[in-house]
This record gives C-alpha cells, sequence and structure tokens, in this order.
C-alpha cells in the first residue's frame, strides 16, 4: 500500500514539473527583456530590407544570406524572423516570417507576437495579412502604397526599453490587429 502512495505522490510531481516546464519557452518569449531584444533586432532587419530593396532586389532567397545580411535573425528565445521587402505593382509587400525553435508555436502566441512586431515596427494602417505555413512557420505580409512605404521607410523602429517593452505587449494583447491576426490563423 504504501509503494502506491509513493508512486502517486511521484506521479504528480513528474507532472507538475512538466507542465511547469513546459511554460517555462512562452515565459521567456514574453519576457521584457526578450521584446526588447526583439525590437532591437527587428530594427536592424528592417534596415537590412530596405537596403537590398534599394539594391534592386529582395532579401527572400538563401537565409544563411539573409542571416549575413542581417534580414534575418534568431532572437535568445528562439525567434527566428526573415524580413524581406518587394516591389509588387504599385505596392510595397513588407513580408516578416517567424518560426519558433522551441517547437510547434501555437497559434494564439503567434498572433501575440506578431501584433508587438507591428506595433514596434509602426505598420500602422498598411493593410497586412498572416497565414501559417509548413512547420510552425508563419508569415505576415504588409502591404503598402509607395507613399505609406515612403513615410514607413523614414521612420526607426520603435525601440523600448524592457519596462516599454512589457506595455507594448500589454497594448498588442489588447489590440484590433492581434484579434484580426488570430481570426486570420483560425480560418487555416
Amino acid at each position: 500500500m504504501t509503494w502506491v502512495v509513493v508512486a502517486v505522490v511521484v506521479l504528480l510531481f513528474v507532472i507538475v514539473a512538466y507542465r511547469l516546464a513546459a511554460g517555462a519557452p512562452y515565459a521567456k518569449i514574453f519576457a521584457a527583456p526578450h521584446l526588447a531584444e526583439l525590437a532591437q533586432k527587428l530594427d536592424k532587419a528592417k534596415a537590412a530590407a530596405l537596403a537590398d530593396l534599394a539594391e534592386g532586389g529582395a532579401s527572400d532567397e538563401d537565409p544563411a544570406k539573409a542571416v549575413e545580411r542581417g534580414a534575418a535573425f534568431v532572437t535568445s528565445a528562439g525567434i527566428g524572423m526573415m524580413y524581406a521587402i518587394a516591389k509588387k505593382d504599385d505596392a510595397f509587400e513588407h513580408h516578416l516570417s517567424m518560426s519558433w525553435r522551441g517547437g510547434a508555436f501555437a497559434k494564439s502566441g503567434a498572433a501575440t507576437v506578431l501584433a508587438f512586431v507591428r506595433k514596434v515596427l509602426g505598420f500602422g494602417d498598411a493593410r497586412c495579412t498572416v497565414e501559417p505555413a509548413d512547420r510552425g512557420v508563419f508569415h505576415l505580409v504588409a502591404s503598402m502604397t509607395p507613399a505609406q512605404h515612403e513615410s514607413f521607410a523614414a521612420r526607426t523602429a520603435s525601440l523600448p526599453d524592457e519596462r516599454a517593452s512589457t506595455r507594448l505587449l500589454a497594448e498588442s494583447l489588447a489590440s484590433a490587429e492581434r484579434t484580426e491576426l488570430l481570426a486570420m490563423l483560425a480560418k487555416n
């Protein structure tokens, strides 16, 4: 009888430890220092993508080359992003591909990160779409008119410190943009 009680206690301990460990990666993603890091890397990726466009092409080819140029990066919490800009007809498409090295990324978590990205980069009233792809990759595309693109290109990203990044995350969670992105992901 004693061994049954010990086995149940050990099993409960293992379940609780597993649950706590499973939540840890998301805690890292939404921690203030990581959000500040993400904002800084997004600003550098934006500058690299704009430079690629000015040189006559989009940076959406080999990911290794994009990392070398600064248009792609991986954060300390394992969020990978690649930023490319392409001119399509009379519009500019800002394309961000996002994945997570931690495994499957819940659509609600992805929508929250992408809403934060929209706020940091200042996409404003640009028409945005998001779609999941294979193996946990999410694609955010912001379509801009030439005037919107010119204005966007002239602005630097909002680079929040750790305290401000927490406020921006709270705004992202409550934003209509997150709700809109989540609705798009729910359809797929």
